[in-house]
């Protein structure tokens, strides 16, 4: 009994999550990512980094917003989207808008902004100032998280 009841579980999650991409409803929070489909993972990395606040203090903030395209079920999205959630809990970032778009495995979301993005892999963290984007971190970063951040924002 207990198998069924988790086989019926897991389908219709995948069943949702499908349905968010196909839908249009791939615009979600931290909670939203902290408490979905693979969340504990993305909990696991958010309380085990370390931010490096010394490179950080190097960013220049003031009218920077951030576009976050991410998948879940991603490796590198469970890797670094937790730790740029931890850089906005610093002083430095804490009063930078983001917003978090979830696409399906073809990277597709319904939304049409972001499907303006051309993003192709990820996550790709977009930084704009003022609204106009001064630079893009996709998969991994050069170097650390940090650097990459401050070299953008500089």
């Amino acid at each position: 009994m207990k198998q069924v009841f988790l086989l019926t579980a897991l389908s219709a999650t995948f069943s949702f999550t499908t349905t968010m991409a196909q839908t249009g409803i791939c615009n979600t929070d931290k909670k939203g990512i902290l408490n979905g489909d693979n969340g504990d993972v993305f909990q696991t990395e958010l309380n085990a980094y370390t931010v490096n606040e010394e490179t950080l203090a190097k960013g220049h903030f003031k009218d920077v917003s951030v576009k976050v395209v991410l998948g879940n079920w991603c490796e590198d999205s469970q890797r670094e989207v937790p730790r740029l959630m931890k850089m906005l809990e610093t002083s430095y970032m804490d009063r930078v808008p983001v917003s978090y778009y979830l696409v399906d495995r073809e990277k597709f979301c319904a939304d049409p902004e972001v499907q303006q993005l051309g993003v192709k892999y990820i996550p790709s963290l977009i930084f704009y100032r003022d609204g106009k984007e001064i630079g893009r971190i996709v998969e991994t970063p050069e170097g650390s998280l940090e650097e990459n951040i401050t070299k953008i924002t500089r």
